[in-house]
């Protein structure tokens, strides 16, 4: 039985796809260029590609966010941007999202009580992940800076 592989390319360009075929399988190559010339983009195969907007839809393009997806989207901001919890209480910031959304963010309270909650799903998630693992290899770093105070820095893998 021959092997089976599985490989992917870009949805936008199959040009090392198409020179791998090239030199590695010349036969399949009309067969490729023919299947690459009937790319539909129907709702079963692929969806639409997206176009850019242009500078008077900008804006237009208008989201009802609940008011759960709406705070979920504030708490990973913060967290990705690693901006101050306090960010959530700022006036600028509740003025940005009356005028963007119409909605007034959580309080610091419940984003704090949010990212305890994701903090301990994300313990619980590390510890089942390394109940399944029989080895770990952890390294540290270790550097001082600024008035002897000394930094480590682990790595598990």
């Amino acid at each position: 039985m021959p092997k089976i592989k599985l490989i992917s390319t870009s949805i936008s360009s199959n040009s090392n796809l198409k020179t791998h075929i090239k030199h590695v399988h010349p036969s399949e190559l009309i067969t490729f260029n023919e299947l690459g010339k009937r790319k539909s983009y129907n709702n079963n195969n692929c969806t639409q590609p997206k176009k850019q907007l242009k500078l008077s839809e900008v804006g237009k393009t208008v989201k009802n966010l609940s008011q759960t997806e709406f705070d979920k989207a504030n708490l990973e901001l913060i967290i990705n941007t690693v901006s101050p919890f306090s960010l959530i209480e700022h006036p600028a910031f509740i003025k940005y999202c009356h005028l963007t959304s119409n909605k007034v963010p959580m309080s610091r309270r419940r984003l704090m009580r949010n990212v305890s909650s994701l903090f301990n799903d994300m313990i619980q998630q590390l510890k089942t992940e390394l109940e399944k693992i029989e080895y770990v290899c952890i390294t540290a770093d270790c550097w001082s800076i600024f008035h002897n105070r000394i930094w480590v820095l682990q790595f598990i893998g």
